[in-house]
């Protein structure tokens, strides 16, 4: 058993996660192995039960005390990653934390959620996103592996980093993310975008970033998923962008190849 497995016990479908003090580098650190411990328990029980547990949800006590906000939005990992977020000396543990998550999510992703409406993963990539734009990566990756078809918070979370981080190419690669995977609400999202887009790209048909948004959706609806089948019609190309601008400009594209 490793050091981090002794300081975590699994009931009642929820991990509680222990550690003496939550202040330094180090204490951080420990709790992030600790919860990547918590996962791999997950996953062998899971594997080794008729009634699988579905949530693995993490409580984390410090000297005893459950961490948790005043005012908690979200679920209880919510406290731990809110103040991870501010100690930049942790990232690097961070970053391994949220590949090891992709890693999770990748091998089967209905295994993976850490609650009912939050899957593994999501809480630490918005929080630490929300905070350093190299972590949007992370949270554009694991759109394309959650199960998006049960999506909760995805939407909110995406709408308040576009608010934060305005036009980057790290927002550029989070849209087309969320452009091309399977969501409940991907192609509602990305027109609701359409005068963010626009008041950025326009026009749109010689914008590096609009061409290759209409250049992946064509690859991964028409092709991969065959949302239609041969070439994209126009009434095809509104579904996914609209009728508005960005429809328009999409479909000039799409006719011109």
């Amino acid at each position: 058993m490793s050091n981090e497995q002794q300081h975590f016990q699994y009931r009642d479908q929820t991990f509680h996660v222990y550690v003496e003090q939550l202040k330094s580098k180090a204490d951080y650190e420990f709790v992030m192995d600790a919860m990547m411990s918590a996962i791999d328990c997950f996953d062998g029980l899971k594997e080794n039960s008729y009634t699988e547990p579905y949530y693995c949800e993490m409580y984390l006590y410090v000297n005893g005390e459950l961490l948790e906000e005043e005012e908690q939005v979200y679920y209880a990992s919510e406290a731990f990653w809110g103040r991870a977020a501010q100690i930049p000396e942790c990232f690097e543990k961070a970053e391994e934390f949220l590949q090891y998550c992709i890693q999770k999510v990748k091998s089967d992703k209905y295994k993976f959620w850490e609650s009912e409406e939050l899957q593994i993963g999501e809480l630490p990539a918005y929080f630490l996103s929300l905070k350093d734009k190299r972590f949007i990566k992370y949270f554009a990756d694991l759109l394309h592996h959650w199960d998006m078809g049960h999506e909760v918070y995805q939407a909110e979370f995406m709408d308040k980093l576009v608010e934060l981080h305005q036009w980057c190419p790290e927002i550029h690669e989070l849209i087309i993310a969320r452009a091309t995977s399977d969501g409940q609400h991907n192609f509602e999202q990305l027109q609701e975008l359409e005068t963010f887009i626009t008041n950025h790209a326009e026009p749109l048909e010689e914008n590096t970033f609009f061409i290759e948004l209409v250049n992946r959706v064509q690859k991964f609806w028409g092709k991969e998923v065959q949302l239609w089948q041969g070439e994209a019609s126009q009434k095809d190309i509104e579904y996914v962008f609209g009728k508005g601008k960005m429809g328009q400009a999409a479909w000039e594209l799409v006719q011109q190849e």
